[in-house]
């Protein structure tokens, strides 16, 4: 092969890869979210999801936000999460979660209302480690 057939091959595999490992419109909305604190590009993906798939989208955004140590910002995700799928298990590990964890976080942030109307420990005692 010549020079030139390499370097297009070359461009060619470069391209494929680039365009297989590109951020999803969930990785980026999470990235803007990290970068504006505002949580309306994550929650725009995940409405634009079926409704089966949306407590898995939410999962992964808040595991994001709470591993690169935006906890406040998971917390309001994990609201925003119980307020619309509160049945899911994975809401009830996230508000589980929260309430181990970060006790004065969640205190300040799931009120007593909160808890009563959205909060099921017997659900959440179900659940396991979410990785």
């Amino acid at each position: 092969m010549s020079a030139v057939m390499w370097m297009v091959v070359g461009g060619v595999v470069i391209g494929v890869v680039m365009y297989l490992f590109r951020p999803s419109a969930l990785g980026r909305a999470v990235t803007t979210t990290l970068s504006t604190g505002k949580l309306e590009p994550i929650l725009e993906v995940i409405e634009k999801k079926p409704q089966s798939q949306q407590a898995t989208h939410f999962n992964i955004a808040i595991k994001r936000l709470w591993d690169n140590y935006e906890r406040e910002m998971a917390i309001r995700l994990v609201k925003e999460m119980a307020k619309r799928l509160s049945d899911t298990t994975i809401a009830q590990y996230w508000m589980r979660h929260v309430i181990e964890v970060e006790p004065g976080l969640a205190k300040k942030a799931f009120d007593q209302r909160f808890i009563q109307t959205y909060f099921k420990p017997d659900v959440a005692a179900q659940s396991g480690k979410v990785g």
